[in-house]
């Protein structure tokens, strides 16, 4: 006679790929997911009770793979996703899926994501983009930002398999990225500012080179500027979001005081369609960095024999590789800081101008890190130190070149 034996069956679940059950995992002791190849409930018990009681022949496994980490992007959890991790655009998940997609072809589109989720496992998938991974050019390796890309949208699918209960680390926060700026800034003289802006260049080019080397903006923060956020009477830009409405980086919202240099761009407001302070020439805003790259060739072009003094300055010796390579509009973030600094030698004013979060301090001795622990700057103090910058740039007499700024400087 046969013994009947009772067992209570977990919650179970239809998906794509099989039957699936919700199981407290032996290991971790954690909830997770068992995920089961079975098109059919008799099937997928049969595997859960293999799991449960031993014979575990059939595909049964605890927590999720590789390819099933790709779900939430492509279905219907994108736009929470979008909401919940830092400001990602839904538009942006299918990179963020075709970037997941190659690293789960690199380690297994079957390997459990728990069983990766050690950090000396991420340097050989780096060492792997940057000697075969094709570029856009058809060639072997990929840039060092590339494989930042790559790390980030890595990062983001282990953040997520942490929430499910798949993995409990997170091994790209513990690597970091590549580092990318390991070349002598480009900075520009007073009188360099000046001459670049007084070029026949658009309108909307002046703006970014005023942005940039008077209030320090990146150029996303200057691109995703509004109306609204500039308050001439207290003089003050709020910095609350980029191009597109997404975040500043690092989360840096603050409040930039407005050079004297930086009001003719903005008491000759138009009427217009755009809320955004810097358009192009029809009125319409730049929906993102790439769409102001044909402007900044301009700028180029015609700034050529300024910007090659300041890459010559900067000391690089092929200066016509460097201007194509090396200059970029963050040179203007650059020249605010280089001269805020000499102006003012305040470094607690110029971190929180700019924006920098102590994240990006850390590379600083630890003394030093302690000490900027409990340096929190009032919006007066830097407005006064903002004004020691304009003194010190009125000192160079070099707003003559510019005759809009010629009126103020007096």
């Amino acid at each position: 006679m046969k013994k009947t034996i009772t067992i209570d069956l977990p919650p179970m679940e239809k998906r794509e790929g099989g039957f699936r059950f919700r199981v407290t995992d032996p290991v971790t002791k954690k909830r997770s997911w068992l995920s089961t190849d079975s098109q059919d409930e008799h099937s997928a018990i049969e595997c859960f009770l293999k799991w449960k009681y031993g014979n575990s022949g059939e595909a049964a496994h605890v927590g999720g793979t590789c390819s099933q980490l790709l779900e939430p992007f492509e279905k219907e959890q994108r736009a929470r996703i979008g909401n919940k991790r830092k400001g990602i655009r839904k538009e942006q998940c299918d990179t963020y899926v075709r970037q997941l997609r190659y690293a789960a072809s690199f380690f297994g589109e079957n390997t459990l994501v728990s069983s990766i989720s050690k950090l000396e496992q991420i340097e050989p998938y780096v060492q792997h983009l940057s000697k075969y991974k094709v570029n856009k050019k058809g060639e072997r390796g990929v840039s060092d930002s590339s494989v930042n890309e790559h790390l980030t949208s890595l990062g983001l699918g282990f953040e997520l398999a942490i929430d499910l209960g798949w993995a409990t680390t997170n091994p790209v926060s513990k690597y970091g990225r590549l580092v990318l700026y390991n070349c002598v800034d480009i900075v520009f003289t007073p009188r360099e500012i000046f001459t670049l802006m007084d070029l026949d260049i658009p309108e909307s080019t002046k703006m970014v080179i005023a942005f940039g080397c008077f209030a320090g903006l990146r150029l996303g923060e200057i691109l995703g500027l509004k109306w609204r956020n500039v308050e001439l009477n207290s003089r003050m830009l709020n910095i609350i979001e980029q191009w597109e409405g997404r975040p500043p980086k690092w989360g840096s919202r603050r409040h930039v005081p407005i050079s004297k240099y930086l009001e003719p761009f903005l008491s000759r407001k138009v009427i217009s369609l755009s809320p955004n302070v810097v358009t192009k020439g029809n009125g319409e805003h730049f929906t993102s960095r790439n769409t102001f790259r044909s402007t900044f060739w301009e700028l180029k072009k015609k700034g050529r024999d300024i910007i090659c003094r300041a890459v010559e300055r900067a000391g690089y010796e092929d200066v016509e590789e460097a201007m194509k390579t090396k200059f970029e509009t963050h040179s203007f973030r650059h020249t605010f800081a280089t001269l805020f600094l000499n102006a003012t030698g305040n470094e607690v004013s110029l971190s929180s101008i700019l924006g920098h979060s102590r994240k990006e301090r850390e590379g600083k001795s630890k003394a030093r890190n302690v000490t900027l622990r409990y340096a929190v700057t009032l919006d007066k103090t830097n407005a006064e130190q903002m004004a020691k910058f304009d003194r010190y740039i009125q000192d160079e007499n070099a707003a003559e070149l510019y005759p809009i700024c010629t009126q103020i400087a007096k």
